[in-house]
């Protein structure tokens, strides 16, 4: 099943490119002419020049000389262009897959979290497959003009005698039937191959993201002895790739001696007979010697075809993809838009109504029947335990996943009846981690905003503009070169808020109709936290998932409550106080106390008295019930 897709999504690249660039692949198909006219026409001449000197015809000689001469010149000037073809048609296919991978590569992982991607397998893929499928492409294009040898040399044969003509043609039969078989048979083995490799290079990626875990328990010996079995495991099978590609190798080298073994016979029967002359004689032993070097090259390519293939079959999801994906048809969306209108809401931006998700595989839902509005205006809290939903909601506001059950609406038109990106256009979405671009604060803060295509001082301008209007100005005052500092991989050389300062740049920037923010502040200190919040109430609509209560109640005027997979306006019931510490035990650390909707966060708990670190009866601090300012265990769920 997988060599019939492998082979339908090659097929598809392949046309595509020839498509887009048909000059090229028109040149690189006629420079496959080259090899058999040198592997006959030069046997041919060789006979003529025989003939003409057993014949002693001096002008006959020379003029056969001379075609061999213009023949010799003509095959290297052909070989040279061809080599300038193949230098500008390779390296131009490579492009043209890398590009198709990483349009795949948005639309499979679309909907997926940065810590969700495999991306030591995505790379593993990305490095490999461009080059080796372009070089499996370079081994059918190697396979062409043998073929055509095989061809021109049967006909030539048939022409000269039919028993020289028949037994080449079996030969010829025979070699491509085990060529066939081998192509078959030794697929599986060597995609077997590669998806053991990208599980090495995902151990590798797993490795490097837990370095700190791994240096503070001592255990870098006992992490590379777990990476060994997969090593193993790749060894094996490389070594039975390599040996199922010699198949064609056993098969191939009795042919040929058999195939030149008749041809000699067959041309000594008739030379007795007087029925070939010594030139022809000497065309057909040089055309047997073509041949079989030419059979060698079928089995170098053969092994490299099998040896790649692997390759194309093991990157399958990278190979094929929808681009249509995120626009549905208009008849379904059509039918959808006609069965959600009548119970579509009105007056909201964003809309859900009964709508249930579960994970693929989970026995029970994550959500279930959810109904929720956000009108123009709200700065709505979502608020829940780790694991309670909070981010799938999100990704259903998103939509990064389709609700399993129910509906979600957009000014009372159901998502399923608008395009994706639609959808998304209206939402500016900031992540927990904020990862940024390695690139200057000015180029991140414009990314995917109309000031993208405005010039470099028109750029600075809006920026600046953007962080005064915004109260963030002063975020990166410290920075090196300010503005234009360049802030590293993944924003690594900015702290947690100066990158989502960054991205709320952006969003200022792309104006969206409402502002989503997922776990904003989690890593933030309360100065962070106090600038994050002033500039998140300069947005008119704003959704935000935190577990951090002060911020909550610094940024939202409504507040929804997550818990066991349904969405309420009350918070649950509190959860059963804990028992005292016993004495000498160190009290339990929780958030700051919640104060009223608009006030400034508070000052880290580390920094207040030892007075003001007692519990409070006060109405700022019982505003949320006891399990809902919990001990900052909140996280994101995921």
């Amino acid at each position: 099943m997988n060599d019939a897709v492998a082979r339908d999504a090659v097929s598809r690249i392949l046309h595509a490119y020839a498509r887009k660039h048909p000059g090229m692949t028109a040149v690189g198909l006629l420079s496959t002419l080259v090899v058999p006219v040198q592997d006959i026409l030069l046997p041919h001449l060789t006979g003529q020049v025989v003939n003409a000197i057993r014949a002693g015809d001096g002008r006959a000689m020379r003029w056969s000389i001379a075609w061999v001469a213009l023949a010799v010149l003509g095959m290297q000037l052909a070989f040279v262009a061809v080599d300038v073809v193949d230098a500008k048609l390779f390296p131009s296919m490579q492009k043209f897959v890398r590009r198709s991978m990483f349009e795949c590569l948005l639309n499979t992982y679309d909907s997926a979290h940065s810590a969700e991607l495999p991306v030591g397998e995505i790379i593993s893929k990305f490095s490999r497959t461009p080059p080796m499928l372009v070089t499996w492409f370079e081994s059918v294009k190697g396979m062409l003009p043998n073929l055509l040898v095989y061809v021109a040399t049967t006909a030539y044969f048939w022409h000269i005698d039919a028993w020289l003509g028949a037994g080449l043609l079996v030969a010829v039969f025979v070699s491509f039937a085990s060529l066939a078989y081998n192509l078959d048979h030794c697929g599986d083995v060597s995609a077997a191959r590669d998806d053991t490799l990208h599980a090495v290079h995902e151990q590798l990626d797993e490795v490097l993201h837990n370095l700190p875990a791994i240096y503070a328990a001592g255990t870098k010996a006992d992490e590379a002895r777990r990476i060994e079995p997969v090593e193993d495991r790749f060894e094996s099978l490389y070594f039975r790739t390599v040996m199922c590609s010699n198949m064609v190798k056993a098969w191939m080298v009795p042919v040929s001696i058999t195939m030149v073994a008749g041809v000699l016979w067959r041309s000594y029967v008739m030379l007795r007979a007087r029925r070939l002359d010594v030139g022809r004689f000497v065309a057909i032993f040089s055309v047997v010697l073509y041949l079989m070097a030419s059979m060698m090259r079928v089995v170098a390519h053969s092994k490299n075809m099998v040896y790649y293939w692997g390759t194309v079959q093991s990157s399958l999801d990278l190979l094929l993809c929808d681009p249509g994906a995120s626009a549905p048809p208009a008849a379904s969306a059509a039918s959808a838009s006609a069965g959600d209108r009548t119970s579509a809401p009105r007056g909201s931006l964003v809309a859900m109504r009964g709508v249930s998700y579960a994970h693929a595989g989970t026995p029970s839902p994550a959500l279930r029947g959810v109904d929720l509005d956000v009108r123009a205006g709200d700065r709505l809290a979502v608020v829940g335990q780790m694991g309670s939903g909070k981010t799938t909601l999100l990704k259903l506001l998103l939509r990064m996943v389709e609700p399993t059950s129910g509906s979600v609406f957009w000014s009372g038109v159901p998502y399923r009846a608008l395009p994706t990106d639609d959808v998304r256009a209206h939402f500016g979405y900031i992540p927990q981690s904020a990862p940024l671009f390695d690139r200057t604060v000015i180029e991140n803060a414009v990314y995917g905003t109309p000031a993208a295509a405005a010039g470099a001082s028109e750029q600075l301008a809006r920026v600046q503009a953007a962080a005064h209007e915004l109260g963030l100005a002063s975020v990166f005052e410290a920075l090196p070169d300010g503005l234009r500092t360049r802030v590293g991989k993944a924003g690594s050389r900015l702290s947690g808020g100066q990158r989502q300062a960054v991205w709320i740049l952006r969003m200022a920037l792309r104006r969206p109709d409402v502002l989503v923010l997922d776990e904003a502040t989690a890593s933030m200190d309360a100065v962070s936290q106090a600038a994050v919040a002033e500039a998140v109430r300069r947005f008119p609509t704003v959704v935000v998932v935190s577990h951090d209560m002060s911020f909550v109640s610094a940024v939202a005027t409504r507040t929804v409550y997550v818990s066991g997979g349904r969405v309420s306006d009350e918070p649950p019931a509190p959860a059963p106080k804990a028992k005292a510490p016993m004495p000498g035990a160190a009290a339990p650390e929780g958030p700051p106390a919640a104060g009223p909707p608009g006030a400034p966060i508070p000052p880290d708990a580390s920094a207040a008295s030892p007075a003001s670190q007692e519990p409070s009866a006060s109405p700022a601090s019982s505003a949320v019930p006891d399990m809902w300012s919990y001990d900052g265990s909140w996280s994101q769920d995921a």
